[in-house]
């Protein structure tokens, strides 16, 4: 029989058949987790120049169900993702881009689907 949790809570239930058996009560706890995780950009830093292969780091954090993968964006197209959580880096090679300023994000997702953007850190590159 379907039922409705709107908030996190242990299940009891159990099982009994025609014949009148019953077992012994069960117990599950349900975890709802509405609260989307936190991420930073820590590196570079906002307004910095870099050139080569540079390493963009975020810090992350979840109260709920922890941090599943991480992905990071330069002017909104992806330069890698990570899964899991806390302090994570991938690396970008701008070797090969035009010159001129480029925009910085990282997207962290909670195991639950709950998903936050970082503020944006822009750099120079060149």
């Amino acid at each position: 029989m379907p039922f409705t949790v709107s908030q996190t809570t242990t299940v009891r239930y159990r099982a009994w058949d025609k014949a009148g058996n019953v077992e012994a009560a069960n117990s599950q706890l349900i975890r709802i987790d509405t609260v989307a995780p936190t991420v930073v950009i820590t590196a570079p830093a906002n307004n910095s120049r870099v050139k080569g292969v540079v390493k963009v780091t975020a810090n992350t954090g979840d109260v709920g169900s922890g941090v599943a993968t991480v992905s990071f964006y330069a002017n909104g197209a992806l330069i890698g993702s990570k899964a899991g959580g806390g302090t994570v880096f991938v690396s970008w090679n701008t070797s090969k881009l035009v010159k001129g300023q480029y925009t910085l994000t990282a997207v962290a997702k909670d195991v639950a689907g709950n998903s936050t953007t970082s503020a944006p850190v822009t750099v120079t590159v060149g």
